[in-house]
């Protein structure tokens, strides 16, 4: 599955604080990539507006989660359209937003739509069980008795005396 995701309109629906908005920009973009590399996902989030030069481009965030700030003149909205346009696999494509808009012009091209509650909720699901079904290590029989072994061997070797 791939998601274009319309990054201000997720950011301004999800993140309240007093925090400037690269910053929770900076937050959101991070999280997602995080997750989208755990659960192998792939997908671009789109922000409206050309990055100014000491902001991250999308350069600094590789596969499998781009970043890409619009250039002038095109809202993130046109943008992920024009993307949607462009994908050989539409049924596989999720475009993530709240913009009614942009769901309507989405689904008529074939992609799916999510909303940005819908969106957070299955990604937090989704991370959830991807972490309960990791398993604290536990070491075998086998590798018990190999441990104990050379335990014992070192205790024969070195003296007593030496530990206290």
């Amino acid at each position: 599955m791939y998601f274009l995701i319309d990054g201000y309109n997720l950011l301004f629906s999800w993140i309240e604080g007093k925090e400037s908005i690269e910053k929770k920009r900076e937050h959101l973009v991070n999280w997602i990539q995080r997750e989208f590399k755990d659960m192998h996902l792939h997908g671009i989030i789109v922000f409206d507006g050309a990055h100014k030069s000491d902001e991250e481009s999308g350069l600094s965030y590789p596969s499998p989660m781009e970043l890409a700030f619009t250039p002038k003149g095109q809202s993130a909205d046109e943008n992920i359209l024009d993307r949607v346009e462009m994908l050989s696999n539409r049924k596989n494509a999720t475009v993530v937003t709240n913009d009614q808009g942009l769901k309507r012009q989405a689904g008529a091209f074939g992609a799916k739509t999510m909303s940005n509650d819908a969106f957070l909720k299955w990604l937090l699901k989704r991370a959830s069980k991807k972490k309960a079904k990791r398993l604290p290590a536990k070491d075998s029989p086998q590798q018990i008795e190999r441990l104990t072994k050379i335990f014992e061997e070192k205790l024969k070797k070195d003296d007593f005396e030496d530990w206290i």
